[in-house]
């Protein structure tokens, strides 16, 4: 699901106004259930994105229904992300609707290996699921599965998970089964939690899921295309 037009609109103003002088705004991303394809109607709008402004705060957050908006300055991402390989931070700036036309958004996706979605975030997931058998988490433990599956194969980025599905041919009931349960009580269903057939069958496909990612082949990491791409956004935006 994207946004509509008037509310990416209203989002940048947002921004804008509550960014100090001289800073600039590089990027903007829909991101969280809206994106992921799982939202009811009445969720909020998840948007993460990218400002430059050296010597302010790193962060910043702003709650204001229906967003929810959290951006970054740009050295979070060169000092913080790809060095130690945030994929989950990365992969929320890379479905945007606004972005600085000098933001090399293309090859900061080339970027992404194996190494920013280790196994052990995905197996706390998949426990989590187990531990809670709640909808949510199954949506999200197939989620950190199949986007990072689908960029290693394609090359590109889809963070609608049942598009991804779909283009990567994996044949699944229990994403639409969670989707439906999860959305449940925002939409008038009658029934929120897994029965127990339904979570085993749930349980076992995220675990053949899992599977198939660890034997997935992700690309190499290139030290030398990193160094020169943050050498040029260092360039691009901290050179006056």
């Amino acid at each position: 699901m994207s946004m509509p037009p008037d509310l990416r609109e209203e989002v940048i103003a947002l921004v804008r106004e509550r960014l100090p002088r001289g800073a600039k705004l590089v990027l903007l991303s829909l991101t969280g259930s809206r994106a992921f394809g799982w939202a009811a109607p009445n969720f909020d709008y998840d948007v993460h994105g990218i400002y430059v402004k050296r010597g302010w705060w790193d962060y910043m957050h702003l709650g204001k229904p229906p967003f929810d908006i959290n951006i970054f300055e740009l050295e979070h991402l060169i000092k913080l992300d790809v060095p130690y390989r945030h994929g989950e931070t990365i992969l929320n700036f890379l479905n945007p609707f606004y972005v600085d036309p000098h933001f090399p958004i293309e090859e900061v996706i080339q970027l992404l290996t194996k190494d920013f979605f280790p196994p052990q975030n995905i197996l706390h997931q998949i426990r989590w699921f187990e531990d809670t058998r709640s909808p949510r988490a199954a949506l999200h433990a197939y989620r950190m599965l199949i986007l990072p599956m689908y960029i290693f194969v394609k090359g590109k980025v889809e963070m609608n998970m049942f598009k991804a599905m779909e283009e990567l041919g994996l044949e699944l009931e229990g994403p639409e089964l969670c989707k439906e349960l999860y959305t449940a009580p925002y939409t008038g269903g009658r029934r929120a939690s897994l029965s127990e057939d339904e979570y085993e069958m749930v349980r076992a496909e995220i675990w053949d899921l899992y599977k198939k990612y660890e034997s997935a082949e992700g690309p190499a990491w290139d030290e030398g295309r990193w160094l020169s791409l943050k050498a040029r956004l260092i360039r691009t935006y901290y050179t006056a």
